[in-house]
């Protein structure tokens, strides 16, 4: 699992393509990416 931590108000396009292609390079199936700068944690799983 390749877990990638952010801190920003919402993601942005380039939070999604670069776990994207970590989630290649490395033949790693499952992502999270995962954002603290909300009121509220958010996460999104990638599955690839």
């Amino acid at each position: 699992v390749i877990v990638e931590l952010k801190v920003a108000k919402e993601y942005q396009p380039a939070d999604e393509a670069q776990l994207l292609n970590e989630l290649k390079a490395t033949g790693i199936k499952i992502g999270l990416l995962i954002n603290f700068g909300r009121t509220k944690v958010e996460f999104k799983r990638f599955i690839y």
